[in-house]
Formats: structure tokens, sequence, C-alpha cells
């Protein structure tokens, strides 16, 4: 079974510049291989940082291939990308569209490292579409780590996306 990408929609009050209690939405995404799982997850993050009186008010599957967190940048940006290949039974040139989740500055920024992440491959590629979107942040579980001989076992945590300047 593998993971799936989740967009979480939470629900939560906080108070606004003058005081009042404002009803405010934030999305999320984060990867698991139910939507029980990525519901209880959330919920574990949502407790530990936004306290009681929030909800998880959304769930959804996303279609992201990857997400690609860099160091720099706030914004979050969802990238269409055409793979090119070329079959050599047909002799037809064939294309495959995938999303990938890209963390940068600005569209600029995002069109750079897409490029620069995409460039070392051996496949052609063309980039249609770069989109801004509302996630805030990005929680991606971290493998269970071995646990040395004689040490309890632990859970495992959450550790952000991959990043680019990782290799």
């Amino acid at each position: 079974m593998n993971k799936s990408w989740f967009n979480i929609k939470v629900k939560y009050s906080k108070p606004d510049e003058d005081g009042a209690e404002q009803k405010v939405t934030e999305e999320y995404l984060l990867d698991a291989y139910t939507y029980t799982e990525a519901e209880t997850r959330m919920y574990q993050i949502i407790q530990d940082d936004l306290g009681s009186g929030s909800e998880v008010s959304s769930i959804t599957k996303s279609n992201y291939a990857e997400v690609m967190r860099g160091e720099e940048g706030q914004a979050w940006w969802k990238s269409r990308i055409t793979l090119i290949s070329f079959d050599e039974e047909s002799g037809k040139e064939k294309q495959t569209n995938q999303n990938i989740l890209v963390q940068a500055e600005d569209i600029a920024d995002a069109f750079n490292k897409l490029n620069k992440a995409l460039g070392r491959g051996v496949t052609e590629f063309l980039i249609p579409n770069i989109a801004y979107t509302k996630i805030l942040e990005v929680y991606e579980q971290a493998a269970p780590a071995e646990p040395e001989e004689g040490s309890k076992p632990r859970k495992s945590g959450l550790k952000p996306a991959t990043s680019f300047d990782e290799e």
C-alpha cells in the first residue's frame, strides 16, 4: 500500500486585531495511507499547535506526485509538469502530466526550482502551469527509526517534506 497526500482544512477561532473571535479555515497537506490515518495525525498536530476548539472540516486526497520543500520560501505552488517521452513502437511522442508541490518565494522562484530539479533528468519536460495554493504547511511522516538494542521503541515523528537542497 502506498502513501497518498491529503489536503486537510482545519477550522478554529482566533482573535482578530480588535480582540473579537473570528472563525478561520486553514489548509494543510500531509501524507498518510488512509483518510482515517490522515484525520488522526492532523488532530494530533492541531492539538499541539492550535489547542482545543479546532476541528478538521474536510479531507481530500490530492494528486501530487512529489512535494519539493526548499529552505527559502513561504508559499506553496502547485505545478503541473508534462513529461515527454518517445514511444518507439508507435513512433509517437507520449506526454504524461504530473502535479508537483513546490515551496518558493514567488512564481519565478518556483519555476526556477522546478527547472533545476527536473533538468537533472534525461526526460524532456514542459511546465505549462504554476498556481499559488493556500497550503500553510506540509507534514510528512518520518520513517520509523531502527531502535537501538535495549531501548524502548519510539513513535515515529513528523518531519518536513523532502528538500531540493538535499543531494
